[in-house]
């Protein structure tokens, strides 16, 4: 649940922590446009982006992606994601292309 106190509006809210396109084709665009991990509050329409940091993860490509907040530091990201953390500096995932990206600037 997620609240806007402005208007004491709470709702419940979808928010994607890993994004696996070949298993929800339809997120590539959302990530590109920016159109995912977005409240929109059912009573105002007040949209406001949720800062978390987000895998993005595509498996035919062999991409990963950590989408980081903008004001969010590598080492806070790290810090509780060990498991991503080691497959990010390629302790596994062989092959793969791995990126950190701040978003929305």
């Amino acid at each position: 649940m997620l609240s806007r106190p402005r208007c004491g509006n709470t709702q419940k809210q979808e928010i994607w922590q890993t994004v696996n396109i070949q298993l929800d084709s339809d997120m590539r665009q959302k990530v590109l446009e920016g159109e995912y991990n977005v409240f929109t509050c059912a009573k105002c329409r007040v949209e406001l982006p949720i800062d978390l940091p987000t895998m993005y993860h595509d498996m035919d490509g062999k991409l990963m992606i950590w989408l980081l907040p903008r004001d969010q530091t590598l080492e806070r990201t790290i810090i509780g994601h060990d498991a991503d953390a080691q497959s990010i500096f390629g302790v596994t995932h062989d092959g793969y292309r791995k990126r950190f990206v701040h978003l929305r600037l």
